[in-house]
């Protein structure tokens, strides 16, 4: 049946390009498009002079015989000259037309007319100064077209109207005395954009559809053929089976997977370096079933293993360094909080000390923006971090020296609200947990704060220190605990991982 259909197809594509090579087209009109292409070219002068452009041709124009490319020549210096002589913001027009026949001798002759007429420059009434540049370029302009148009047995005429400030220029050119005619030449068909790989499946293994330039580079005789073959995407297709569920968990997040990297296994067992575009196919609770790929790039593994020796030698020293600097910094934070618990406020090294580790909390969190950005996914497993606000100086170094003890923690200490408040907005991740006062110097509470907050954070949880905890426990939902003082360093660890575990465990 297919068959059948390109062989019509065809037939009558061959019948149509006949059709068209035996009948004759007669050649006309060929100056107006000279005009048009001469117009178009020079649109951005005669717009910057602010010029109105009007036309009108006569229809059927037959071909004079002055060649195109003089014609061209001859239009270009027409059109320059204008732009040259014409007021700002003037009026140009231009009228073709086929003027009286003129007998000479026995012969009859046509002539075909180009009238181009604009509004005058005032300088053309007292005339361009003697020896002046302008003089010279439009002298020589006009003397160029009248030597080509008289060389090709025509005439030009340069007509002045001091009333209305008109120029006329008029070129008079011989027409052809027969009728020029072409055949067409069968248009060749347009040729198709060559398709990129393409497949669509379902997230348990089959393949939906495939279309054929899948199949021919994955090395199949033809798109059934690979359907045929694949009964197991994740491991006959991936070569890496884990990447079809990565795909998987992403599309969850995002309808779109954009450059998303994998190797699949050719018909003879070759790989082959893929990077695809993705979109999900959802069912009605908006779970991704299945997807579509594009194949925007692919390399075979021989082209791809310099690249990917370079790859893993630049992995492993960045997992390196960010491992050293990890380490590094985690003991600089640790230390300063020992230090600053057991020195006083007033001490000179005081201040000094607040400030390494606050560079050390920094540092740490840009290390951990870098290896996530390297690896392109979230590690499995991140410090929480803890919002410490406590304006008695000592309080609040006690509290970050038993939480940096238990090492589990990415802490964040401040002595004020507005302190905490903009910790927290910079905070590169989201804030696991506030630990404050109830009450607070200034006139916003802990408990107006952690509302704040959880505007950006809504999942954030809050340990209040009171002397009174039984007396607010009624008051807030589950979000919100409380920790009694004087302060336990046993109790406040283990409130703090009652919440953390509880929140993971609700994750």
């Amino acid at each position: 049946m297919v068959a059948n259909i390109e062989e019509t197809h065809s037939t009558l594509r061959g019948f149509l390009d006949f059709m068209a090579v035996q009948v004759p087209i007669r050649k006309k009109d060929t100056i107006h498009g000279l005009i048009e292409e001469v117009l178009k070219k020079h649109g951005n002068k005669l717009e910057e002079k602010g010029a109105k452009v009007f036309r009108r041709f006569a229809k059927g124009l037959p071909e004079a015989i002055v060649p195109e490319g003089h014609m061209t020549f001859v239009l270009n210096l027409l059109i320059e000259y204008v732009v040259l002589a014409m007021s700002p913001h003037g009026s140009l027009w231009i009228t073709t037309g086929l003027a009286g026949t003129e007998t000479q001798g026995s012969t009859a002759h046509r002539h075909v007319e180009i009238t181009v007429a604009f509004t005058d420059h005032p300088s053309w009434k007292k005339g361009f100064e003697i020896g002046s540049a302008e003089a010279k370029v439009s002298d020589l302009m006009l003397l160029l077209i009248k030597d080509l148009v008289t060389k090709s047995r025509g005439e030009m005429r340069l007509q002045r109207n001091e009333k209305e400030r008109m120029i006329s220029i008029v070129l008079r050119l011989l027409a052809e005395r027969r009728e020029l005619i072409y055949f067409s030449l069968p248009k060749p068909e347009p040729a198709e954009a060559k398709a990129k790989p393409a497949f669509q499946a379902t997230f348990d293994g089959r393949l939906i559809r495939v279309n054929s330039a899948l199949a021919e580079v994955l090395g199949y005789d033809s798109a059934q053929q690979l359907i045929n073959s694949i009964t197991d995407v994740a491991h006959q297709i991936y070569v890496e089976s884990h990447r079809l569920h990565e795909l998987h968990r992403l599309l969850e997040k995002n309808r779109v997977v954009k450059h998303f990297d994998s190797k699949f296994y050719r018909k003879d067992g070759n790989i082959l370096w893929v990077s695809q575009d993705v979109r999900g196919f959802y069912d009605s609770k908006g779970n991704p079933f299945g997807y579509e790929s594009t194949i925007e790039d692919f390399m075979d593994q021989k082209a791809r293993e310099p690249q990917v020796r370079l790859s893993d030698k630049v992995q492993k020293l960045s997992e390196r360094i960010t491992s050293e600097l990890d380490t590094i910094l985690a003991t600089l934070i640790r230390s300063s909080d020992l230090l600053l618990h057991r020195i006083k406020p007033d001490d000179p090294a005081f201040s000094l000390l607040k400030e390494i580790r606050e560079g050390g909390v920094r540092g740490a969190q840009l290390v951990s923006q870098f290896d996530m950005a390297w690896r392109g996914s979230l590690p499995p497993e991140m410090k929480p971090t803890v919002l410490v606000i406590e304006p008695e100086v000592e309080l609040l170094h006690q509290i970050c020296a038993f939480l940096s003890e238990a090492g589990e923690y990415s802490l964040l200490p401040a002595e004020t609200l507005e302190e905490g408040r903009s910790k927290a907005e910079s905070c590169l991740e989201s804030v696991d947990l506030l630990i404050t006062n109830v009450a607070l110097p200034g006139k916003k509470s802990g408990v107006h704060l952690a509302t704040e907050l959880r505007q950006k954070y809504p999942k954030m949880k809050a340990i209040f220190l009171t002397a009174y905890p039984d007396d607010w426990k009624d008051f807030y939902g589950d979000m919100t605990f409380f920790v009694p003082k004087p302060l336990n360093r046993t109790v406040l660890i283990e409130k703090v991982r009652e919440i953390l575990g509880e929140k993971d465990a609700n994750r």
